[in-house]
């Protein structure tokens, strides 16, 4: 599908180039051709690392944050991104200078090869899947879901558990055929091993966090509110039991260790909410390192980090406690895998395909410290788990891999000996988790969509009769919604505590961090909350796409919910409000240090007032589209001649410290520009049908001495500059003091604008000026915002 979408787009550029040549063809033309070039680098940077295109974990990544990846291992494939981006920004923008928007036309064959390859992009297909999947025919698939199953023990002291996620090892590197002699140590472990080589990966489990959610929870990761609720709340996945939340009800103590950023992906909120009170990576790790520079781009190599695990072990045998430890290895990580020095001479293939070598050293490694432990007292009463955390991404042994039947590596190794046992059963990475505990002496149903794989009841995947994973992973998605429940919200009984500084709101014992919009229900119970930052769309976008009557709780700055309840502005940055789209009652309250808010307070804006009004609910939406669209609500709309250089420009003058930016954003072709935040004072812009344009001048009197002299006024720099329209805009102030006014009034002498002579302290303006026409002003009143529009007249 790539192949034919670029040969699509090629044509498609051979018509423009014709069509360049002659000097009319139209600037929106090479709008899509941009779409086709993103999409096509989206995929191919994608499916460098999952293989499969833009999956679910692209998406999951791309939303919840790439803090604590391993960069450097990827900057080959970054510098080659940025040279294909770059590359085309210079093409774009050679292209538009030849353009004649005046006399230009649009060239109906690019057109449509470009919206065919548009189209025939893999990257569309993707994506449609992704976010719009069809419709589910196992609706009531979420039953088998056991929410809080049954634990009993079998009267002996259940085993100690060391559970090893290997990085991508995959059951497929055991295959003799493949890989001969790629893996001794294992393949010897594994003739003492219960090995389950029928676990299959399932969908939103394809990735690190994912699949350590799937093995230990039994729920492939879903995750609320679009996915970026993880980036501001303290727990994760709260009501979900998982194997951590079992074991340490059983008074087991949990220790997690792995080489990488625990804070990447949210693994280190994901053990602190189910059970483990020693989370130990890269940070924790690396003061223990003899050389701080022995480490990989993604962090500690795998010969240290076990040498620690190793250290750990020892501690926790002389605890006397039971006891879990969770590892997680790196070498074996995409795209090329990391050598540890240990395995100096331990080479696969000397260098010609880095990741075997990588896997080969896993093997010497893993061998040596699984052999080390069965040698210890620890193998009397420990059970060894090795199992890979998903299947390998796209590497060099990639299509070596895909010649079989790719399955997860699971393998048990109990504390007795046992004859090496096999096990087909058509399972997922699912049923692990409570196939563990079933193997250290816990009697147990199920967990989540777990079932124990050497029980009496088949696996969930078994009981399909489909074999298929594709159906299976259909199953699983029909029940996304229904497992919403998994990310409990606390109850607003105790009110809300705020920690200004740190920019974060406690509710009982959850911690948020805001801004962030909490959705209730009819009882005002939390049933969902969305988050501002690092998400696609903000609050105001949220609300606005909620029914009326709906209840809700905002927190955000003050400009931007008191212009949405029409209210004065409040002289805070942060404020709290809370009320029901379409009822005129609310309250509105500014965030203070320490501050405590109780229920009561804020129940006075959710009281049921009778049925929503359909003018208050269409006049809220109105605003909430605007801070949606613009991050401000507009005043003001002027329509202006057809000979204006823009389809609309709106300018916004921002005054006081928490008021917001000032700023301009352009329409052009159908498409919106921002400029970037503008500076205290006041700013002039020639508006030259750019799309954003550069400022021609900037005063600020708070910064000029008494006696400096003003280079310029602005009769002068009117008359300078051949365009018909400027605009003024002032942000913060205009007027510093008293002594300032003389110097004002020196800038604006011969100019027909008259409004700025009672500006005062801290209020805002907005000028338009016309050379064939009369000049618009706007001045705001002090502390607040003033956006206004000006739309350009269509041609009759």
């Amino acid at each position: 599908m790539l192949y034919a979408s670029l040969i699509l787009f090629a044509l498609a550029a051979l018509l423009l180039l014709r069509c360049q040549l002659g000097k009319a063809c139209a600037r929106l033309q090479f709008l899509p051709m941009t779409a086709v070039v993103v999409l096509s680098l989206l995929y191919l940077v994608s499916d460098y690392f999952t293989a499969n295109g833009i999956d679910e974990s692209v998406i999951y990544h791309l939303r919840v944050g790439l803090e604590g990846a391993g960069f450097k291992a990827y900057a080959g494939i970054i510098l080659a991104t940025a040279l294909v981006l770059t590359a085309w920004l210079v093409i774009y923008v050679l292209l538009l200078n030849r353009s004649q928007p005046q006399r230009s036309r649009l060239d109906a064959g690019s057109l449509l090869l470009t919206g065919a390859a548009l189209v025939a992009n893999p990257a569309s297909h993707d994506l449609y899947q992704l976010f719009m999947p069809g419709l589910s025919t196992h609706a009531d698939f979420a039953r088998h879901y056991i929410a809080r199953p049954r634990v009993e023990t079998t009267g002996t002291s259940p085993l100690n558990l060391i559970y090893i996620y290997a990085e991508s090892l995959e059951e497929t590197y055991f295959n003799e055929e493949i890989f001969p002699g790629l893996m001794p140590h294992l393949q010897a472990l594994k003739q003492q091993a219960i090995v389950f080589d029928n676990v299959a990966q399932v969908s939103h489990s394809g990735w690190t966090i994912a699949g350590m959610v799937a093995s230990q929870c039994g729920v492939p990761l879903f995750t609320p509110g679009g996915g970026n609720s993880l980036s501001g709340m303290s727990s994760f996945m709260s009501g979900a039991t998982c194997v951590g939340d079992i074991l340490s009800g059983q008074g087991y103590h949990l220790a997690y260790m792995g080489g990488a950023n625990t804070e990447f992906a949210g693994k280190k909120h994901f053990y602190q909410t189910h059970g483990f009170s020693s989370i130990e990576g890269r940070h924790e790790l690396e003061d223990r390192l003899q050389d701080i520079n022995y480490q990989s781009a993604w962090g500690i190599y795998d010969d240290d980090l076990l040498s620690f695990a190793s250290d750990k072990l020892a501690i926790l045998q002389q605890s006397q406690q039971p006891f879990g430890l969770f590892l997680l290895t790196l070498d074996t990580h995409h795209p090329q895998g990391h050598l540890s020095a240990s395995c100096a001479g331990q080479s696969y293939t000397q260098g010609k395909n880095p990741m075997l070598d990588a896997v080969h050293c896993a093997d010497y490694l893993l061998g040596r410290f699984i052999n080390d432990i069965r040698q210890s007292a620890l193998a009397d009463n420990t059970l060894i788990v090795l199992a890979s955390d998903h299947l390998a991404m796209k590497i060099p042994a990639f299509a070596q891999l895909e010649k079989a039947q790719r399955r997860n590596l699971f393998m048990l190794l109990p504390p007795e000996e046992i004859s090496p046992q096999r096990i087909a059963t058509p399972a997922s990475i699912l049923d692990t988790g409570v196939t563990v505990l079933s193997q250290m002496g816990f009697q147990i149903e199920g967990l989540g969509f777990g079932r124990n794989m050497l029980g009496p009841q088949p696996t969930l995947r078994a009981a399909g009769q489909t074999g298929s994973i594709k159906e299976f992973n259909r199953q699983l998605e029909s029940s996304r919604p229904a497992l919403g429940m998994l990310w409990e919200f606390p109850a607003l009984e105790q009110g809300l505590v705020f920690a200004e500084q740190e920019q974060r709101v406690q509710i009982d014992e959850a911690r948020y961090e805001y801004p962030l919009l909490m959705f209730l229900g009819q009882n005002s119970e939390i049933e969902s909350i969305a988050f501002d930052f690092n998400a696609e769309f903000t609050n105001a976008h949220y609300l606005e796409q909620q029914p009326a009557g709906r209840k809700y709780i905002w927190i955000d700055q003050c400009y931007k919910l008191s212009g949405f309840y029409g209210l004065p502005p409040v002289d805070h940055e942060y404020c709290i409000g809370a009320g029901q789209l379409g009822n005129q009652a609310f309250v509105l309250y500014a965030v203070e240090p320490a501050m405590q808010l109780s229920l009561k307070r804020l129940s006075r804006g959710l009281q049921q007032t009778g049925q929503p009004e359909q003018t208050t609910f269409q006049q809220q939406l109105q605003r909430l589209k605007s801070l949606a669209e613009h991050d401000t609500i507009i005043q003001n709309s002027i329509e202006l001649a057809d000979r204006f250089p823009y389809t609309a420009l709106l300018a916004v003058s921002a005054s006081g410290v928490h008021q917001g930016n000032t700023f301009i954003q352009t329409q052009l072709d159908g498409k919106i520009y921002t400029s970037p935040a503008q500076p205290r004072g006041l700013t002039l812009f020639a508006l030259d049908g750019s799309e954003i344009p550069q400022p021609l001048y900037h005063l600020d009197l708070c910064r000029l001495e008494e006696t400096t002299e003003l280079s310029r006024n602005l009769a002068e720099l009117l008359g300078q500059q051949r365009n018909d329209y400027a605009l003024l805009l002032v942000h913060d102030t205009l007027q510093c003091s008293e002594t300032t006014r003389d110097r004002i009034t020196e800038f604006f002498a011969d100019t027909p604008l008259e409004n700025w002579q009672e500006l005062a302290f801290r209020q805002g303006y907005i000028a338009l000026l016309d050379k064939k026409g009369q000049p618009h002003e706007f001045p705001s009143a002090s502390e607040q915002v003033n956006a206004v529009a000006f739309l350009r007249k269509p041609k009759e």
